[in-house]
């Protein structure tokens, strides 16, 4: 089975990867009022980088479509494991949480998932749009260091 996504399917996907994050990092600072200040800062990243991606979108001219079966089995492995379970399941397994370590576990968790998604998206956008998915890369990667300071102090 051959599975096609155009660039701008793919740019989709991680606009809602980050509206799920925002989603779930609003959520989780409203039940966390020790962490909540880190949470909100948090989703307000993940909003950002939403409204980047969409900004890309409207920038892109028209890209044929890749065959992910053949040319990105691991990008479609990490579609299919994960990243897009994430943005369904981010506010159900903030609901389940038990506690703020777990809740910390999970936001590291997409961070990472979405790290490794946005280095496959790196890899396939045109040249003049690289700079800005090395950015939020950049960014999330400080979100990864954020999560584990918050991992530290909340032990």
């Amino acid at each position: 089975m051959t599975f096609r996504y155009s660039l701008r399917d793919l740019v989709e996907m991680a606009i809602q990867i980050e509206i799920g994050g925002e989603k779930y990092y609003r959520y989780v600072a409203d039940k966390n009022e020790p962490l909540k200040h880190a949470f909100l800062f948090l989703a307000e990243e993940e909003k950002k980088h939403a409204n980047t991606f969409q900004n890309l979108i409207g920038e892109q001219q028209e890209v044929p479509g890749i065959d992910v079966a053949e040319a990105m089995p691991y990008i479609r492995a990490i579609i299919d494991s994960s990243v897009l379970r994430y943005v369904s399941e981010r506010t159900e397994f903030a609901e389940q949480a038990g506690s703020v370590l777990e809740a910390l576990d999970f936001a590291l968790g997409l961070e990472k998932e979405s790290i490794l998604f946005y280095y496959q998206l790196l890899e396939r956008i045109p040249g003049n749009r690289k700079p800005t998915v090395e950015k939020i890369i950049g960014e999330e990667k400080k979100h990864v260091e954020k999560i584990m300071d918050l991992k530290r102090s909340s032990a």
